[in-house]
């Protein structure tokens, strides 16, 4: 999937490589991409992360700022 993202070889040459049809890796790449919003919307201002305590990222930036 990150290679698809990085749309540094064409969905032609990435479907040869991997043996997936184009289709299919357009499918998958459309779909990580309509769902990445919700990801990032939940790790950054609703999941509290060990590495700072335990805190929520959003907070920490906002005092931060």
């Amino acid at each position: 999937m990150l290679v698809a993202l990085k749309e540094r070889h064409s969905l032609a040459e990435l479907a040869q490589k991997y043996q997936i049809h184009p289709t299919q890796i357009s499918s998958w790449k459309r779909d990580f991409l309509d769902g990445a919003e919700q990801v990032f919307e939940y790790y950054n201002h609703e999941r509290r992360h060990q590495s700072i305590d335990y805190e929520i990222p959003a907070d920490v930036y906002k005092k931060a700022a």
